[in-house]
């Protein structure tokens, strides 16, 4: 999440930056919405990928530390 909202400048989940959610608005958001994604205009397809492999809700559907230390490395 923290590389995601480095990489756009502001919290994935909220899209009206005028506007504070409230701490239930927020969670709401978090538990009820798809994981955001890097826009793929923006950045490379490997980031895309990268992003959306690390954000994943499911454990079973997330990259475990070994893969996602390598991919980094690789890309260094």
């Amino acid at each position: 999440m923290v590389i995601l909202e480095c990489a756009i400048g502001r919290f994935p989940y909220i899209q009206d930056q005028q506007s504070r959610p409230s701490f239930y608005e927020l969670l709401q958001a978090i538990v009820g919405s798809p994981p955001p994604s890097a826009p793929p205009d923006q950045f490379s397809p490997e980031f895309c990928s990268f992003v959306s492999a690390c954000i994943q809700k499911e454990p079973k559907d997330s990259f475990s530390s070994g893969p996602v230390v390598s991919s980094v490395h690789q890309e260094v």
